[in-house]
């Protein structure tokens, strides 16, 4: 069995035991106010392969946000089936979004401990309001983040060949006799 069957296991596990709590019991978020987002950032964690994420959360104003990141992703399939700690309460999130927490960040030796805004964590997904204005907000959000990372799911055979296909027609874009032509 390999270690994400191991994950999805245990992830599956909490679920049914009532683990990743909904409703009142659910991860609860602090109302923001006009101009203020919220940020997460990995706990370090041992190696264990089926260790619960761990995340903590701070509110900012975007006026005077913190260096962060923005994520751009694939939310995936409709089920939040996976599930992460945030400030002390379970949360269930969706597969892709598990996997880029368990890929880029998580264990003791990775340094990547930055702020990092993802709207389906950074937003309360079950306050309408909210929703409308985060979504308004998220042209500023990700031009004001220090950096845009962009996960589209684990690599696959191939995706080594189509990120290097993307920096050639980057690198052909910016000479200048391709330039004119357009």
């Amino acid at each position: 069995m390999d270690s994400e069957s191991i994950i999805r296991i245990d992830s599956d596990l909490r679920l049914w035991r009532g683990a990743v709590p909904t409703g009142d019991n659910a991860a609860r978020h602090v109302p923001l106010q006009e101009l203020e987002i919220r940020s997460v950032r990995l706990k370090p964690r041992a190696p264990s392969e089926v260790e619960m994420i761990c995340c903590e959360t701070v509110v900012v104003s975007l006026d005077e946000a913190p260096e962060y990141a923005a994520l751009s992703y694939t939310w995936g399939g409709p089920i939040a089936s996976y599930s992460i700690e945030i400030d002390g309460q379970s949360k269930p999130i969706r597969k892709n979004l598990w996997r880029f927490f368990r890929q880029c960040g998580g264990s003791a030796a990775n340094t990547w401990r930055s702020w990092i805004w993802v709207d389906a964590i950074c937003i309360d997904q079950t306050n309408a309001n909210e929703v409308m204005q985060q979504v308004s907000m998220m042209g500023r959000i990700y031009s004001q983040a220090s950096k845009v990372l962009v996960w589209l799911g684990p690599a696959h055979s191939d995706s080594d060949d189509a990120m290097q296909a993307i920096v050639n027609f980057a690198t052909h874009q910016r000479h200048p006799k391709f330039r004119a032509k357009f």
